[in-house]
This record gives structure tokens, C-alpha cells and sequence, in this order.
């Protein structure tokens, strides 16, 4: 491969970037309503909404990041989320998308 080649592999692209920020902004997001969740004592309670159909619910058990008792959860068709385990889904996602170099 030459000098040219691998620069431009490890420079990342604006699309790259763009999607790094997002996941950073995703995780940020998740942390300060996780902070949010325990200083208003609701962390373990039930959310009253989180609507996913069967692909998203497929797509997010896959990410290597949630706990097993997530995934588990996901695999069926129902089932109520805690606050807590939302935050956990959304820093999974953001976890699982790609970095900038």
C-alpha cells in the first residue's frame, strides 16, 4: 500500500466525524438523564413509553454493550424498561457506532 493509501485510510472522512460526534453527543445525553433519573429518584421505575417494533428491538439486542438481561427483555414483544435501562440501551447504541481516528 502506498503513503497516499494509508493516509487517506486513517484520516477520517467528514461523514466518520460527523457520526462520532453523534454517538458522543448520544452517550452525553444518555448520562445527564441517567444523573437526572437518580437525583429525581425515578431511575428504577418503569418508563411509561418506549415504543420499538420487532427490527429495533432485534437491532438493539445485538449491540455488545447491553447486559444480558436487556437483550433478554428485548427478545420479547413486551416489556416495560426502567429508567436506568434505557440510558443503558441509548450509551449502547451510541457505544456501538463508529469512531473518528
Amino acid at each position: 500500500m502506498t503513503d497516499m493509501a494509508r493516509k487517506k485510510q486513517s484520516t477520517p472522512t467528514k461523514k466518520t466525524k460527523l457520526i462520532a460526534d453523534q454517538a458522543v453527543a448520544l452517550a452525553e445525553y444518555a448520562a445527564k438523564a441517567l444523573v437526572a433519573a437518580e437525583q429525581l429518584r425515578i431511575k428504577t421505575k418503569p418508563v411509561d413509553r418506549f415504543p420499538l417494533d420487532e427490527e429495533e428491538r432485534a437491532a438493539l439486542a445485538r449491540l455488545p454493550a447491553l447486559a444480558a438481561k436487556i437483550k433478554k427483555r428485548l427478545a420479547r414483544k413486551e416489556g416495560s424498561f426502567t429508567a436506568a435501562e434505557v440510558a443503558s440501551v441509548v450509551l449502547g447504541a451510541a457505544e456501538a457506532r463508529p469512531r473518528a481516528a
